[in-house]
């Protein structure tokens, strides 16, 4: 999916870059219930334009997340984690379940208008 249905477990707030709560529960119910024998999910995403790998279960099946970078441009959400992306579930759930404007603001123009200029330096190219 372009989206990754969640970035650090399936209840946590709905946000820009995660999926809606009721529709991850929705389909993550359909999977669940599938009754398939050793079960394993890997949904591979993009859409927040950084790095990160999420392992998790949602009732008794294994998820796995992968959210890869854009070709263009990776955003440096930092100084959540202290490294140039977030590579993390809990850092990365943080910005998914905030506004996209809150998020960009906070993150990237690191809460003070006057580093606007400053956000060519907060993306990796």
């Amino acid at each position: 999916t372009h989206i990754p249905p969640f970035m650090e477990n399936a209840h946590e707030q709905d946000g820009w870059a995660n999926w809606r709560k009721k529709d991850r529960t929705s389909v993550l119910d359909t999977i669940t219930s599938s009754g398939i024998p050793g079960l394993k999910v890997v949904f591979i995403c993009g859409h927040f334009h950084s790095n990160v790998v999420v392992a998790a279960t949602y009732g008794k099946v294994p998820l796995h997340i992968i959210v890869t970078t854009s070709v263009g441009t990776t955003m440096a959400w930092s100084p959540l984690d202290g490294v140039p992306e977030l590579r993390s579930a809990h850092p990365a759930a943080k910005v998914a379940t905030e506004s996209i404007g809150a998020a960009f603001f906070k993150y990237i123009m690191l809460s003070d208008p006057k580093n606007f200029a400053e956000i060519p330096k907060r993306l990796v190219p």
